[in-house]
């Protein structure tokens, strides 16, 4: 069986997939990635960069470093690097591998041309970190940070001609956990991705032909059931409105977490007539606080103020408060992200702020 694995490079998903059968013994054709600094040099100088400037701007290391094609090159797999598969010339290439499938895990950076899935005798597969048909499209571990489904998971399905429409092949569930990120929801998703994909080559290595698909979900009506666009930086960066539920404002910035401070994007709030970022935010119920900090709150303090050592937001209307863990002023681009409750001696602030 000839198999193309397709991959962009430093990618949660398209690594674990790739470790997962390379340490299962599934024979590859090759892989292809975008070209890009993928030498063991660059790589270890851009760690090193990246390290210094977590000191820096104060954000945790969370960026993945792991290569798909240094793992390729150690497993000596052939590697094919193309900007697009948009082309003659990538058509005549992967023409010329006489495939039999194509997979992708970790998704690639542009629609794939019609002539390319129709190439291998059996088509192509993609995995998706989400539960289809919800959440079709990109950025989509934001979108499920930000809106909150009760369930997530990975979906191995085939592709057609649109995004993430094709029949779905199999799926993983998983429960979605209140203060995830974007970044390790990915990480999880890639964990159940590689199980997913693993199962079905091992499959169509023995049959030469698909499991038998699940059922058609194209017609859900689920509220998620639609198409997200690219995450718009401009559009989620801006002034809290804190007339939103707790929970809302908590979700939008868990959904703005990045992987360094060094950008001036996302949500920010005002504080004594100054701008910050809210880089991280720990959501608890007000019993939740009060055991975890030994105290009692006084439920009708609403707004943002210090209580104990903790920059809080609070509304009467909710039985939850957001702790505000870590902020970054926002017309300095080497402020450091600090926790809130320096600006308390530093601004001079009163216990209670509005």
């Amino acid at each position: 069986m000839r198999i193309l694995y397709v991959t962009r490079n430093f990618n949660h998903s398209g690594y674990y997939i790739l470790k997962t059968l390379i340490e299962n013994n599934i024979s590859l054709a090759g892989i292809l990635i975008q070209p890009g600094r993928t030498s063991k040099f660059s790589i270890f100088f851009d760690k090193i960069l990246y390290y210094l400037e977590s000191i820096i701007f104060g954000h945790d290391c969370i960026r993945n470093f792991k290569s798909e094609k240094q793992l390729a090159i150690s497993e000596d797999i052939k590697i094919l690097e193309l900007n697009t598969l948009k082309s003659k010339e990538s058509l005549t290439l992967l023409g010329s591998l006489n495939l039999d499938l194509i997979i992708l895990g970790g998704g690639w950076h542009e629609l794939i041309p019609v002539d390319i899935i129709k190439l291998p005798k059996f088509g192509c597969v993609n995995t998706h970190p989400s539960l289809l048909p919800d959440f079709r499209g990109t950025s989509i571990t934001r979108w499920q940070v930000l809106n909150k489904p009760k369930h997530t998971g990975s979906t191995l399905h085939i592709i057609d001609e649109n995004f993430d429409t094709g029949r779905i092949i199999s799926q993983s569930k998983l429960v979605f956990q209140e203060n995830q990120t974007p970044q390790s929801l990915f990480k999880d998703l890639g964990m159940l991705g590689a199980t997913q994909v693993l199962k079905f080559i091992q499959y169509f290595n023995s049959h030469e032909k698909f499991p038998v698909l699940m059922e058609d979900k194209k017609n859900s009506t689920s509220t998620f059931s639609k198409y997200y666009s690219k995450w718009d930086w401009d559009l989620n960066t801006r002034l809290i409105d804190l007339s939103l539920d707790i929970n809302k404002i908590h979700s939008l910035v868990m959904a703005n977490t990045q992987e360094n401070f060094k950008y001036h994007y996302g949500p920010f709030f005002s504080f004594n007539d100054k701008k910050y970022f809210i880089r991280k935010t720990r959501l608890l119920s007000i019993k939740e606080y009060n055991i975890l900090f030994s105290c009692h709150l006084n439920e009708n303090l609403s707004g943002f103020f210090f209580h104990e050592k903790n920059m809080i937001f609070k509304s009467k209307e909710s039985e939850y408060l957001i702790i505000i863990e870590k902020v970054q002023f926002k017309t300095n681009f080497f402020s450091r992200a600090w926790n809130p409750f320096i600006l308390k001696k530093k601004l001079n602030l009163n216990e209670k702020s509005n």
